[in-house]
């Protein structure tokens, strides 16, 4: 296991698979991860606006989080 962590951002590598935390530059395929599970998500995401569903709403979402 490979863990270069910070106090802000995640970054570890176990067995094969990387988690790390999002990024500004992910904000397209998160956008479109939401999209395509937005019905399986609604009983446990938090109500969003439209606009969050749009890459720009993600990537504004991110940007909150830095």
């Amino acid at each position: 296991m490979s863990n270069c962590s910070t106090p802000t951002e995640v970054f570890e590598r176990i067995d094969g698979l990387v988690l790390r935390t999002a990024q500004l530059s992910d904000a397209s395929m998160l956008a479109n991860y939401f999209n395509s599970n937005k019905a399986y998500l609604e009983p446990w995401e938090p109500k969003r606006e439209a606009a969050f569903f749009l890459g720009n709403g993600v990537g504004a979402a991110l940007n909150q989080t830095e």
